[in-house]
């Protein structure tokens, strides 16, 4: 049992881990909300508008890069010194499904990362009455 007791002593994290690890991860969401809406895939740019110093932009990207929602893809032209690293979402990582249930139409749109819609799909609802109904009607189609 002693064995036990110090192996899950040592998984413990100490507050200051716990804490450094919070704020990756936020670093990584305001990152990843910055390539989601700005058309700018450089690291610079990215530490320019979050304010955030290019260490954090750094273990943000990396982390992003590690879970696989961010990959570089190659150097941009720069007149002098180290060309810049660009990035972007990973388009491949998942999928968004979107659902519109009005009055008279279910509507379904399917989309990549980048929300380029894949498909879409889409149904009247005059004929059914309960949103029972309608779960059903999604379910067969």
């Amino acid at each position: 049992m002693a064995k036990n007791a110090t192996t899950l002593k040592t998984r413990r994290r100490s507050p200051g881990s716990r804490q450094r690890d919070l704020m990756m991860e936020i670093d990584a969401r305001e990152v990843l909300r910055l390539l989601r809406e700005h058309d700018f895939d450089s690291r610079t740019e990215i530490e320019r508008l979050s304010g955030l110093s290019s260490s954090r932009v750094s273990a943000a990207v990396t982390l992003l890069i590690k879970k696989g929602l961010v990959e570089s893809r190659g150097r941009s032209k720069s007149k002098s010194g180290r060309r810049p690293g660009l990035l972007r979402i990973n388009a491949g990582y998942g999928h968004v499904i979107g659902v519109d249930i009005g009055g008279s139409n279910l509507r379904i749109a399917l989309a990549d990362m980048n929300g380029t819609v894949l498909g879409k799909w889409s149904a009247s609802t005059k004929r059914t009455s309960s949103p029972d109904m309608v779960v059903s009607r999604f379910a067969r189609e």
